[in-house]
């Protein structure tokens, strides 16, 4: 876990209760934080004052649709500062609601679609996911499958409790490249993984213990394991890594009233026991959204949208930027918009309003692509 990440895990453990799932709003808040990363190397600068604008900016809008009291202001904290070492993460205890899986669950089948296996060009296609697991590598509570396209990278986040009761939080990567990977930091091994030379790094600083595993496949495609507890069990879950099967990164809704200019630039689905949930981040490279779902229900609503009761606010995020929180209640569920950059609050409303919103919690039942309104 970077220092961006603990930072992101202490304040929404604390804008959190039990049944939040915290990992799943910090795997969000990391993706946004990459994105505004990558902004700012292009030169435009999101602002510097504390946590990425783009990871305050999905720390306000989830906590803004779940408290009446957060999201209304910007977020503080001293800016993270990089870190060699990526300690054992001690995650929040999971919700008593939530039990542990009995198989690992995967969005649906992309049927007939190139596999990873096929070309390492597959990786970074558009609301497609390569990566899985062929078993569970300990009792899991929540898996989340995100895709970061720009980068071509694949990231699968694991939590849950192993079977002496000790909280386990394992990731799993893939991509073109091994940029924003963790560091093989500590004493490092060669290894075999499936007869592809690898390095497996262990780093100790005093207690914290972290672990990286990284190989190449035969095609180009860099894989990473982070955070099993030695050296065997991080060879087991790299056995068990999957690329010949591709999946569809889905949402439960359709996007009507979403300019043909904005594209997907990053997209996960995630599963926390029978509930799974999305999140969609979309730009045109001035404006930007992120989509998101949440199982809850709002408090506080000052509008109506789309004849929905809704929570709208406005106000200067992390660094300054000025961003757009709207949160609408769909009856079994929430979605959440988050608008950043050059947007348009009237264009805003309209493309939440407009939204088919689909719901349900199966995602093998919601639709193909979000992008396609007639299906």
């Amino acid at each position: 876990m970077t220092d961006l990440d603990r930072a992101l895990h202490e304040t929404l453990t604390r804008v959190a209760d039990e049944d939040v799932h915290v990992e799943r709003l910090l795997a969000g808040a990391r993706t946004m934080g990459t994105r505004y990363r990558r902004r700012r190397r292009f030169g435009m600068a999101a602002g510097a004052a504390g946590l990425s604008a783009g990871a305050a900016a999905v720390v306000l809008s989830l906590t803004a649709a779940l408290s009446p009291s957060a999201g209304r202001g910007p977020g503080s904290g001293p800016e993270p500062r990089p870190s060699a070492a990526t300690p054992t993460p001690t995650p929040s205890a999971p919700s008593s609601s939530t039990p542990p899986m009995t198989a690992f669950p995967t969005p649906p089948v992309a049927a007939g679609a190139a596999t990873a296996v096929d070309s390492a060009n597959e990786v970074g296609r558009p609301l497609l996911l390569h990566l899985s697991l062929a078993r569970l590598p300990f009792p899991i509570i929540h898996v989340q499958y995100q895709q970061l396209i720009d980068e071509r990278q694949e990231r699968l986040g694991i939590y849950g409790v192993d079977n002496n009761g000790q909280q386990r939080d394992l990731v799993v990567r893939v991509g073109a490249g091994t940029k924003d990977f963790e560091p093989l930091a500590g004493e490092r091994k060669a290894v075999r993984v499936a007869g592809r030379p690898g390095t497996f790094a262990l780093e100790k600083i005093g207690n914290s213990r972290s672990t990286v595993l990284r190989w190449q496949t035969a095609n180009g495609l860099w894989l990473q394991v982070v955070g099993a507890r030695d050296k065997t069990e991080a060879l087991t879950v790299a056995a068990s890594v999957r690329l010949d099967r591709t999946y569809r990164c889905v949402a439960p809704y359709r996007l009507r009233s979403l300019p043909a200019r904005m594209k997907p630039e990053s997209c996960s689905v995630v599963f926390s026991g029978t509930t799974a949930t999305s999140m969609l981040g979309v730009s045109d490279g001035k404006f930007h959204i992120l989509f998101s779902t949440e199982s809850r229900r709002i408090e506080d609503t000052n509008e109506k949208i789309g004849s929905r009761p809704a929570r709208v606010l406005e106000h200067r995020g992390d660094g300054g930027a000025q961003i757009m929180e709207v949160a609408v209640d769909q009856g079994d569920a929430v979605l959440s918009l988050t608008a950043s950059g050059r947007y348009d609050p009237a264009l805003v409303r309209r493309i939440a309003a407009e939204c088919d919103w689909t719901g349900g919690q199966d995602p093998a039942t919601w639709p193909i692509d979000p992008f396609i309104s007639d299906r």
